[in-house]
């Protein structure tokens, strides 16, 4: 389920719901968000190092191959 659907039922149960259960919708919606933003980060981090190993790896199968040519 997306963001966007979770904001829509966050909406119809507040109008529902006493403000005691309503608070429970706020803390469900606010928390999926908090992981939704570390799993984009982490994905984001995961990439980059990624990125970064192999920018290394090449370089120094690069290295090797100067070696090796002489």
């Amino acid at each position: 389920m997306s963001f966007l659907t979770h904001i829509i039922k966050f909406l119809a149960s507040v109008k529902k719901t006493t403000k005691g259960e309503s608070n429970k919708a706020i803390q469900f919606v606010s928390g999926n968000l908090k992981l939704q933003i570390i799993s984009g980060w982490l994905q984001v981090g995961v990439a980059r190092i990624t990125k970064q190993h192999k920018e290394i790896k090449r370089k120094n199968e690069g290295e090797r191959w100067k070696r090796s040519k002489h």
